[in-house]
């Protein structure tokens, strides 16, 4: 600080917990900001508000359903929020608006397990039941997004995609994970199975995709 004050530290791919740490003990202190949890929350939170657009969703209603709960998933979600506190909400207002699952399914204050510190604001504290399924998850918050950020592979399949149809005419799916061998959906399949409804956008590059007779750009 004394040396170069104006310097920007940038640091990522450090363990989730001691990321969080990190970030909270330092943001204050000095010019620094962490990519997985920063960096990614701005760019998705770009798209997100895009795809709000093209859906025709009003933010204040819009609700977001998480698979991962890690550095980037917590990022984006804590982003998110502050957005929808910018359009009048409360904070409690805001996380009511977000689902997040984990490897042990949706977060709940309820669930027997003790959950990190990072993730306990988006728990669900409304009675909400937990579940371990996507689709049931899916089913029951009705979600106006899925966001992919668990970085395990092929997670949403065709039950997913018809799921989010069901109750969006054009529901965003956004595989983030990365490479393109952890993506929670192929672009082809996201395409095909939402009969091209779906707004695509992925941590990963993917080709045009052709599906009847029009070619769809990720």
């Amino acid at each position: 600080q004394d040396k170069w004050p104006a310097c920007l530290i940038q640091f990522e791919d450090f363990a989730t917990d001691r990321a969080f740490s990190i970030l909270s003990t330092l943001q204050d202190r000095c010019f620094c900001f962490n990519d997985d949890i920063q960096g990614t929350g701005a760019v998705v939170l770009a798209g997100f508000i895009n795809g709000m657009k093209i859906q025709g969703t009003a933010l204040k209603h819009a609700k977001v359903l998480f698979v991962g709960a890690g550095s980037a998933a917590c990022g984006v979600a804590i982003q998110l929020a502050d957005l929808l506190v910018s359009e009048g909400m409360s904070m409690e207002e805001a996380r009511a608006k977000i689902y997040m699952m984990d490897v042990n399914g949706l977060l709940t204050t309820t669930r027997s397990d003790d959950l990190p510190e990072y993730s306990r604001p988006f728990a669900r504290t409304d009675g909400t039941p937990d579940m371990q399924s996507l689709v049931d998850v899916i089913n029951h918050a009705q979600p106006h997004a899925l966001l992919g950020l668990a970085g395990a592979g092929p997670l949403f399949g065709k039950d997913v995609i018809s799921a989010m149809c069901a109750t969006n005419e054009r529901p965003l799916i956004f595989p983030l994970s990365n490479p393109t061998t952890k993506a929670e959906i192929m672009a082809e399949d996201a395409y095909a199975w939402s009969d091209g409804k779906c707004v695509f956008a992925a941590g990963s590059p993917f080709p045009p995709v052709e599906y009847n007779g029009k070619t769809y750009t990720p």
